[in-house]
C-alpha cells in the first residue's frame, strides 16, 4: 500500500504508479549502463529466431552447453512444470 505520509507522495503528485516507476534507484552495486554489452544475448536471440532446423541442429553447441540444456529439460520435466513454452 502506498504510504500517503511519505514525502514522495507529494513529489509524484500522489500518483502511486508514477512513484513506483520513477521513485526507485539502484544504490548498490554502482551501475554503469554503458559498460553492459548485450551483444552476445542479441546474437543468441537472432540465432534461435532466425536459423532453420538444420542450421539450428548443426550450430546448437556453439551457443548452448548441450549437457546443461539436457539437464535443465529433464529437471523441468521431472518437477512437472506446465508453463514452459518447450512443451
Amino acid at each position: 500500500m502506498f504510504d500517503k505520509n511519505n514525502p514522495l507522495y507529494t513529489e509524484f503528485g500522489g500518483n502511486e504508479v508514477r512513484y513506483h516507476n520513477e521513485g526507485w534507484r539502484v544504490v548498490y552495486p554502482p551501475t554503469n549502463e554503458e559498460a553492459y554489452d548485450f551483444g552476445a544475448v542479441k546474437r543468441l536471440v537472432d540465432f534461435v529466431g532466425g536459423s532453420g532446423d538444420d542450421d539450428f541442429k548443426d550450430s546448437f553447441e556453439n551457443y548452448f552447453n548441450k549437457e546443461s540444456v539436457l539437464k535443465y529439460y529433464l529437471f523441468d520435466m521431472f518437477i512437472g512444470v506446465t508453463y514452459s513454452p518447450l512443451y
